[in-house]
């Protein structure tokens, strides 16, 4: 390497101002076709940036997301372990509907619903008529098909208002 005169200018690189200027020379040479040209324009007519940024509005950068908050929103609760007494109840009342299968009973059930998303699920009141207990698989099965799961069960009445009517009509749809 040539040495360097004392008050020869260099930038924090080691890079002389000589060499900086072959630099430029060099570009201009390679790339002066392009270097000063204009922008070329499409011809097309420029959108306001209202516009375009309108044309995002639709989009949503987190698929699913308002789903997931919905989800984590949504109450639940714990299946409710019943004591002795309200199993006891519960058989109790499973006897009287057994007692009166034949006049297809109505009934008014607290249901455990399990939530499909997360953890725990809810209690919901139902009206239903009892067509058939499953004692095997533990289970009601209602006029419509329905399968009630006894571990589903919070609570159970039976109503005293059964009419001959819901014996003819369930008579019928058999």
């Amino acid at each position: 390497m040539s040495e360097k005169p004392k008050n020869a200018w260099h930038n924090v690189y080691g890079v002389s101002s000589g060499e900086l200027q072959n630099a430029g020379k060099e570009t201009t040479e390679r790339y002066g076709d392009i270097l000063y040209a204009e922008r070329p324009h499409s011809g097309r007519k420029k959108n306001s940036a209202r516009s375009r940024a309108a044309q995002f509005l639709p989009f949503a950068a987190l698929t699913g997301f308002e789903t997931e908050i919905e989800t984590e929103g949504r109450y639940t609760e714990e299946r409710v372990e019943l004591s002795a007494e309200e199993l006891e109840e519960l058989e109790q009342n499973v006897q009287e509907i057994r007692r009166r299968i034949h006049a297809v009973p109505e009934v008014v059930l607290e249901l455990f619903e399990p939530d499909p998303d997360k953890q725990g699920g809810s209690y919901r009141e139902v009206t239903v008529r009892i067509r058939k207990i499953d004692e095997l698989q533990q289970k009601l099965v209602t006029a419509d098909g329905t399968d009630i799961s006894f571990s589903d069960i919070r609570s159970l009445t039976v109503s005293h208002s059964d009419t001959e009517s819901a014996q003819t009509r369930y008579n019928e749809e058999d």
